[in-house]
């Protein structure tokens, strides 16, 4: 089982490379920076450009040595096996083979992690981090402190995965607490306390300092692009498409999507309501058996206590890291994925209290539990190769990449028309079309942000056409001026009125005579190609 489970991670990865997060910016960023340097940003797109970037790092190495890029894909799944073995040898070395298998199996079946590994994204690496964190954070307690090695290797681990992903900053940050905090309790010694969680951070500082220094060589804040109300950047971004906004939490409530009642409930329903690539149901999916196991892990008392305390240690610190997380940023299942080693983990324990306890009805719930586990994730399998067109797609055979290529990545057309009809200079301008740049070989700007504020502000101060050229003669953020427009100008409008709605406007004159400026300028452009309601303009 543990066999099959890994070969099919890997045979995930080798799906073509269609995804959003991929072609829109860790791809295209990874590749120029290949060509260019360690500092190599793109000032328009440095939103993702200055950021934490372990995996696109080694994404860059990729094309640096000339490889397929099929391999960053690989690479990211390839650190999926890496985290299960890290859970497997824990596991088999504390309880024996049998456990470890278990887990490995559990941990890398989850379905947001056969997804991931369908995808060039990072969070598989964050997870792999994360999981090094946690497993030698727990292996440190329970040497009661003594292996100074296994201290070093929770701290480096955490500050990989910081630099790995803005994300990981809140698991670094807890664990760094509950550094102390357990030498604090155990130990009743507050200068150990406070002198290794001082340790601590000061490696996590390290590991990251190679992207903190270079966010602020490129933009004056290590932090970039967060905390500038606090460390002002040279970096100007767009305005906020409305003013005032909140966040997601507060945004769900304001317009009606959940009562107050569901988002309490939020921490359970994520994990039974998720849906892919749907971000009003979490962008991903969980196994439900991952809350539904913890209670066992309070079935009876523990004859180990420092088994007992450890345990109560790892559910602090998953409820609050998982909570913080949840409460305080978009809910995406991905954006919390630090917590699932720690999830994995209570759940081997709650099922091994289940199989010691004395009753004959207990190994019935074992196996049933653990089979059920196992079988939410095949069925999820099953939906996902379907999903993903995998039934006639072979990943060793060209034409049936080109075939594949052709069918399920989005503007496949359009990109070989650029490609082959547009003057190799050209500055490919992107608006409301999903910002897929990797596969065009020209210089492609678009908003980082998934929709054109810059066009979006022109329409609302309702700006003639002249305005809109002057735009794209001198594109904000850089020296560049764009040759052609690739947009989707229905959803453009639709976006607009939406957003700028007036009650006291029901029929949307005031917004229409606002667009007449952008339509005149539409209207004035060379069609080049036009497809599905998406255009290739000249300007």
């Amino acid at each position: 089982m543990m066999v099959i489970s890994t070969l099919w991670i890997f045979w995930l990865s080798l799906t073509p490379l269609i995804d959003r997060d991929a072609t829109r910016f860790h791809l295209p960023f990874a590749k120029l920076w290949a060509e260019n340097s360690f500092l190599y940003f793109r000032p328009y797109f440095a939103f993702y450009d200055l950021n934490m970037l372990n995996l696109n790092y080694l994404y860059m190495l990729v094309f640096k040595l000339g490889l397929p890029d099929q391999f960053t894909k690989i690479i990211h799944a390839s650190f999926l096996i890496a985290g299960g073995y890290l859970i497997f040898k824990y596991f088999k070395d504390k309880y024996g083979f049998n456990w470890g298998a278990l887990s490995f199996i559990f941990y890398i079946t989850i379905p947001i992690h056969q997804r991931l590994s369908s995808e060039v994204y990072v969070d598989l690496g964050l997870l792999f981090f994360s999981t090094l964190a946690i497993i030698y954070f727990i292996k440190w307690i329970e040497s009661d402190f003594m292996k100074r090695n296994y201290f070093f290797i929770s701290a480096i681990g955490a500050g990989l995965s910081f630099g790995t992903k803005y994300n990981g900053m809140i698991i670094v940050f807890f664990l760094t607490l509950f550094i102390g905090l357990t030498i604090a309790r155990e130990k009743k010694d507050d200068k150990l306390a406070l002198r290794s969680m001082l340790i601590y951070a000061s490696i996590i500082l390290i590991c990251a300092s190679p992207w903190l220094l270079r966010n602020f060589i490129n933009s004056g804040n290590p932090f970039f692009p967060l905390f500038n109300s606090i460390i002002p950047s040279n970096i100007e971004m767009p305005a906020n498409l409305v003013d005032g906004t909140v966040g997601e939490t507060m945004s769900r409530i304001i317009n009606g999507k959940d009562s107050i009642f569901s988002l309490f409930m939020l921490p359970f329903r994520v994990f039974f309501e998720g849906v892919d690539h749907d971000f009003l149901k979490f962008d991903g999916k969980l196994n439900p058996f991952l809350i539904l196991l913890l209670p066992f892990l309070f079935w009876h008392k523990y004859a180990d206590k420092q088994r007992r305390k450890i345990n109560i240690y790892l559910f602090a610190l998953f409820l609050i890291i998982f909570l913080v997380t949840l409460y305080s940023n978009s809910i995406r299942v991905r954006y919390f994925i630090p917590v699932i080693p720690i999830l994995i983990i209570l759940n081997i324990e709650a099922l091994r209290n289940i199989f010691k306890h004395r009753s004959k009805y207990t190994p019935i719930l074992f196996y049933l539990l653990s089979f059920s586990f196992i079988l939410y994730n095949i069925n999820y399998s099953a939906f996902l190769s379907s999903n993903l067109h995998l039934s006639g797609y072979n990943p060793f055979n060209s034409e049936s990449r080109n075939v594949y290529m052709k069918k399920y990545l989005r503007l496949h057309d359009f990109f070989e028309y650029i490609n082959d009809k547009t003057p190799e200079d050209s500055v490919i301008y992107e608006a409301f079309t999903g910002g897929r740049g990797y596969y065009v070989n020209r210089t492609f700007y678009s908003d980082p942000y998934s929709l054109d504020r810059y066009l979006l502000e022109l329409a609302k101060n309702g700006v003639s056409k002249d305005n809109y050229y002057k735009h794209f003669q001198n594109l904000p953020n850089s020296e560049l001026k764009a040759t052609h427009l690739l947009i989707k100008p229905n959803s453009f409008v639709h976006t607009f009125i939406n957003i700028n709605k007036n009650e006291n406007d029901p029929e949307d004159i005031q917004n229409n005579k606002k667009l007449q400026g952008f339509i005149k300028f539409i209207d004035s452009l060379k069609i080049l190609k036009t497809q599905n309601d998406i255009y290739l303009f000249e300007l």
